[in-house]
């Protein structure tokens, strides 16, 4: 008994900090990568019937993070009120997700009274939306005035809602001044990782698509050290918007 006490004695005086680093290893303690930034943005396309599967996967997390979800009935808003998607908003905003309404602007082409004619409907359809999506957004300084309007007319909706830009890449540094976050990147996983740059970008306004994503671990890593602000990631192949990506709860959580 003796004997035993004193080996027991000189495993605690000698071989403790092996002990620890037995224990480190054993049991390590995971960073969860997505409180490194704010949120995300989530375009979803495919039409919200009762049982879509994909709307099922975003009702089944409850979100954390600022986390937007971009809802798209017919390339806008449509031409009435859809009761599918008055109820959908309803269930995702008991999840605690935000939602902004599609509108396209042709890369600052498109005549603005149309666009504007498209916002008056989604505040007049789903008044409790949260701002506007704006897509198909130019990045060029010249048309930075027509940008300038279409964010003045949702704030003057209501001035805590918000505007997404969607250059798809970083744009004139003017763009960021005129909006409150900016799709910076929508892009594959390979080009993402091998070329794609923040620079120019503001962070926590700067947010990114990434589709066809095999790698989570490394497109998150990189969207980190990049500064970005909103991130998301799927692995849908293209960049058609219409299912829920596979990574949500590590994104949204």
């Amino acid at each position: 008994m003796v004997i035993v006490l004193f080996l027991m004695l000189i495993l605690l005086l000698v071989g403790c900090s092996g002990i620890t680093d037995l224990l480190i290893k054993i049991d390590p303690i995971v960073e969860d990568v997505s409180s490194n930034f704010l949120g995300a943005i989530i375009p979803i396309y495919s039409y919200p019937t009762q049982g879509n599967p994909e709307y099922q996967n975003l009702e089944s997390v409850y979100v954390s993070k600022r986390v937007y979800v971009v809802l798209n009935p017919n390339n806008g808003p449509g031409s009435s009120v859809d009761t599918n998607y008055e109820n959908l908003i309803n269930r995702l905003k008991f999840r605690n997700y935000k939602l902004i309404g599609y509108v396209y602007t042709t890369y600052g082409s498109r005549n603005i009274g149309d666009v504007t004619n498209d916002i008056n409907m989604w505040y007049s359809f789903y008044s409790n939306i949260d701002g506007i999506f704006v897509d198909e957004a130019s990045d060029s300084s010249n048309r930075i005035p027509f940008y300038q309007v279409i964010y003045d007319y949702v704030k003057s909706k209501d001035s805590s809602d918000v505007v997404v830009l969607n250059p798809g890449v970083v744009p004139h540094s003017g763009y960021f001044g005129i909006s409150d976050i900016i799709i910076v990147a929508e892009i594959n996983q390979r080009v993402f990782l091998d070329s794609w740059s923040s620079q120019g970008s503001e962070g926590e306004k700067s947010a990114i698509l990434i589709y066809n994503v095999e790698d989570k671990d490394r497109v998150i890593n990189k969207a980190i050290s990049e500064g970005v602000g909103y991130v998301y990631i799927t692995d849908e192949e293209t960049n058609s918007w219409f299912r829920i990506s596979r990574y949500l709860r590590d994104i949204v959580k």
